[in-house]
């Protein structure tokens, strides 16, 4: 009965040192593939580029590529919706203040990028025709 009882044992810790070590060899290997799916990915194609370049491909931004976010570029669209509007209105109704403030509305948001900037001017540009006459 000891023989049994102690084989039995014997045969339960043999078997939990191979599973270990069989975890460890998964670990590595599991380590193996995310390193190469790593490489396949967009941000490992571009590490791997920058390795093999010699340098970094990181290029020094310019204040305009900085300043345009969702908010200024959502202000444009609005500007250059109203704008395209007064153009429009004042090409066919020979009302040359709607049209120049229509083009202005149109252009400067490619000018000023900063949020509250372009609000004022936006709105100077949206009510000017209605206070000058030409």
């Amino acid at each position: 009965m000891r023989i049994i009882f102690f084989s039995i044992l014997l045969s339960i810790v043999i078997f939990a040192q191979a599973t270990e070590a069989g975890t460890a060899k998964n670990k590595n290997k599991d380590k193996e593939l995310f390193d190469q799916g790593a490489e396949l990915s967009y941000e490992g194609q571009l590490k791997m580029a920058e390795q093999l370049a010699g340098k970094g491909l990181s290029a020094p931004k310019t204040s305009a590529e900085d300043d345009w976010s969702g908010t200024s570029i959502f202000l444009a669209m609005i500007w250059g919706a109203i704008g395209t509007g007064y153009f429009i209105y004042g090409k066919k109704q020979a009302r040359y203040v709607f049209l120049l403030c229509g083009i202005g509305l149109m252009v400067f948001p490619y000018f000023v990028s900063d949020m509250v900037a372009s609000i004022v001017v936006g709105l100077i540009l949206l009510f000017t025709p209605f206070k000058v006459e030409l």
